[in-house]
C-alpha cells in the first residue's frame, strides 16, 4: 500500500472541502473533513479498493469512508440494527431528517433518555425533533454519535441521516441481510459502496463468529479503540493482537484517542506507538496543520477533545501476515 508525501491544502482544495455535501449540510466539521483527507492521502492516495474493519461503526459513514476510500466495510456494532427498520428508513427517505419522520415501533422498548426528564415516547413531536436537531449538531462538534442518540433516536435513522447529507441518491441503496449480518449498499463518489453490519462486540474480534465472517483487511479502524485497547490488556486479551490477525501484509491499523486529559491521551498514544513499533508496524503521521485546527475547533469539549476524530496509524510490516 503506497504511502504519500503531504503537501499543506492550498485555498482551492478548502473551497473543495466546504462545497462536499457532508460539509455544507452540517454534519461534518470542514477542519474534521481536512483531517480526514489528510490520513486518506497517506493510506489511500491512489483511491483504490480498499476493505476496512470498523469497531463500533455506530452510525458513522461519512468519516469512515472521507478517512480510507474504503469500498467494502465490515461494520461491527453490538447494538442491534434492524432490517425492517432500515427498509422504512429507505422508504420514508424524504423526511427522514424532518419532524415528519415517525419513530419506529421500538421506540417504547428504549431506555429512558435524559430529555426533559421523560422517556422519549412520551415527549411531544416537537421535543423530539429538537433532540433530533441536538444530536446532529453534537455530531458535527465532537466528531461522533454519542450513544445516547444512538439509542434515542435509532441506529438507523441515523445511518440514514448520514446518507442523506452525505449526498448519496436513493435510488442507488439496496439493503439485504443473510447468515452474515446486514448488507447495506450504495453509490458514493462514482463508486459502489458496501458494508456488512455485522452484530458483535468489538472486544469480540478474536472469536471464531466474528472471524469468519471476515476476510482479510487491507485497514482496520476503532474510533474508541485506545480506550478499548487499555480495558482489554488488563484481561490479556489485547485489541492489538486482535485487529493484526484481521490484517493483509502492509495493512494500516487507525486506532482512536481515549477520553482524557491531554496527557493522558498522549500517553495512550505512546504505549500504543511502543507496542506496535516493537511488532515491526511502522508509524504513520498526518501533517501538523489539520491536527493543530482540529484541537483548536475542540478544545472547549475538555475530556473529549480528542475522542471522536483524533487518530494513530500504524502500517503492518509487508513480510508478515
Amino acid at each position: 500500500m503506497p504511502r504519500f508525501s503531504h503537501e499543506r491544502l492550498d485555498y482551492k482544495e478548502m473551497l473543495t472541502i466546504s462545497s462536499e455535501p457532508e460539509v455544507k449540510n452540517g454534519l461534518v466539521l470542514p477542519e474534521h473533513a481536512e483531517y480526514a483527507n489528510a490520513w486518506q492521502r497517506i493510506i489511500n492516495p491512489k483511491n483504490e479498493n480498499l476493505s476496512l474493519l470498523y469497531g463500533c461503526i455506530g452510525a458513522d459513514l461519512a468519516i469512515a469512508l472521507r478517512t480510507t476510500g474504503a469500498t467494502q466495510i465490515y461494520g461491527i456494532e453490538a447494538m442491534p440494527i434492524d432490517f425492517r427498520v432500515l427498509q422504512r428508513c429507505l422508504s420514508q427517505w424524504d423526511i427522514i431528517d424532518t419532524n415528519k419522520f415517525k419513530f419506529p415501533a421500538k421506540t417504547k422498548y428504549w431506555l429512558e433518555c435524559d430529555v426533559e426528564g421523560e422517556l422519549l415516547p412520551n415527549l411531544s413531536t416537537d421535543a423530539l425533533f429538537n433532540f433530533f436537531k441536538e444530536s446532529i449538531d453534537r455530531k458535527q462538534e465532537c466528531g461522533y454519535w454519542d450513544e445516547r442518540y444512538l439509542d434515542g433516536l435509532s441506529i438507523e435513522r441515523l445511518i440514514f441521516v448520514e446518507l442523506k447529507k452525505m449526498g448519496v441518491d436513493p435510488n442507488s441503496i439496496s439493503i439485504n441481510r443473510d447468515d452474515d449480518g446486514i448488507h447495506l449498499a450504495f453509490q458514493w463518489k462514482n463508486k459502489k459502496r458496501e458494508i456488512l453490519y455485522i452484530k458483535a462486540n468489538t472486544a469480540d474480534l478474536h472469536k471464531p463468529y466474528v472471524r469468519n465472517k471476515v476476510p482479510d483487511v487491507d485497514i482496520a479502524m476503532v474510533k474508541a479503540g485506545l480506550a478499548i485497547n487499555t480495558f482489554l490488556k488488563k484481561q490479556g486479551n489485547r485489541l492489538i493482537d486482535s485487529l493484526d490477525n484481521y490484517l493483509k501484509k502492509d495493512g494500516i491499523i487507525l486506532i482512536g484517542a481515549t477520553i482524557g486529559t491531554d496527557q493522558e491521551v498522549r500517553e495512550s498514544e505512546e504505549n500504543f506507538l511502543q507496542d506496535t513499533n516493537s511488532r515491526g508496524y511502522t508509524t504513520l503521521k498526518v501533517p501538523d496543520d489539520p491536527i493543530r485546527k482540529m484541537e483548536e475547533k475542540t478544545a472547549h469539549l475538555d475530556n473529549i477533545k480528542h475522542y471522536g476524530w483524533k487518530l494513530c496509524g500504524v502500517q503492518k510490516p509487508k513480510n508478515r501476515k
